[in-house]
């Protein structure tokens, strides 16, 4: 899903440097978001088709992630209850009825939403949280 786009050797050490450029839509044509100030993972529709395998591992592994973070933190839970104002590990889960409109509204809303939050918040404790989108 990246490619090594330059390495360099550093003393005995080979560093290597990546891009996911390709996997990404720079051609806007297939984006349900018209707006380039979104940051995120836009994958093109020809991308996909062609690595559809490297796209399912792709969301296989963030769900990976996600479920070992909840479980270490169910277990964190069940040793002591006053963990419960640290976990950050949690989902949404919901069945609509919408439109194909509607539905591109709705990822667009969420992208922006995501992207927004960072530069709106004001806290000065911050750490990093992940976020995977996924509709079906």
């Amino acid at each position: 899903m990246i490619e090594i786009v330059r390495s360099e050797h550093i003393k005995n050490l080979q560093e290597y440097y990546y891009s996911s450029f390709k996997l990404n839509d720079h051609n806007g044509a297939s984006s349900i978001i018209d707006d380039d100030k979104i940051n995120g993972l836009n994958m093109s529709a020809d991308w996909a088709a062609e690595h559809t395998e490297e796209l399912v591992k792709m969301f296989l592994y963030g769900t990976q992630l996600f479920i070992d973070s909840a479980t270490k933190e169910i277990n964190e839970y069940k040793k002591d209850s006053s963990y419960f104002d640290k976990i950050k590990t949690g989902g949404v889960f919901s069945t609509l009825k919408l439109s194909q409109e509607a539905q591109k509204k709705l990822f667009a809303d969420i992208y922006k939403l995501l992207n927004e939050a960072e530069e709106k918040d004001q806290g000065t404790d911050k750490e990093e949280i992940n976020f995977m989108v996924q509709k079906w």
